[in-house]
């Protein structure tokens, strides 16, 4: 609940409510704060999806990969890596998940709306132990993950209830 009184949430809230008390009252001081407002809430949304951070991330290449977001678990002594990243530069939407096995990179894919109930990366005949990996993604608001080693989870991030409504449009 704390998360949701932050960011763009927030100054849309309390955009509608100064703009709503505008209307209702006709007060000078409620209509300036309701453009105060919505100047900030702009502002929000352009440096959430128009302007991505790329801080310190980067591939391998050097290349810069911003919104990167990584998992890494260890099974058997095999380190598994999955990274995903995003970007909306110049009003076009690119990015790539990557699955890594001990550092070397196994698949790739460049879907930015990846289907649930499908492995979004998957690899075979890794080792002695580790037979199969498959990764699954889902989440509207934010990338979240399940990987799955020799068909056993070993890694699953909580959905929420708006992630499991949309995993439903898609088909199994």
């Amino acid at each position: 609940m704390k998360k949701l009184f932050t960011g763009p949430f927030f100054y849309a809230f309390f955009t509608g409510l100064f703009w709503w008390q505008y209307a209702s009252s006709g007060s000078q001081f409620s209509f300036w704060f309701a453009v105060l407002n919505t100047a900030v809430l702009a502002w929000q949304l352009y440096a959430m999806w128009f302007k991505p951070s790329t801080g310190d991330a980067q591939s391998d290449d050097g290349s810069p990969k911003p919104n990167l977001k990584e998992w890494v678990v260890d099974v058997d002594g095999t380190t598994i890596k999955v990274s995903n990243w995003w970007s909306l530069k110049g009003g076009e939407l690119v990015g790539a998940a990557d699955l890594y096995i001990d550092g070397v990179a196994k698949d790739q894919n460049t879907s930015l709306v990846p289907n649930p109930h499908k492995p979004l990366l998957s690899a075979v005949d890794i080792s002695e132990t580790v037979q199969s990996v498959e990764v699954f993604a889902a989440g509207v608001f934010k990338v979240k993950v399940s990987i799955l080693v020799n068909g056993e989870v070993v890694l699953r991030e909580d959905l929420s209830w708006i992630d499991r409504l949309f995993n439903k449009t898609f088909p199994k």
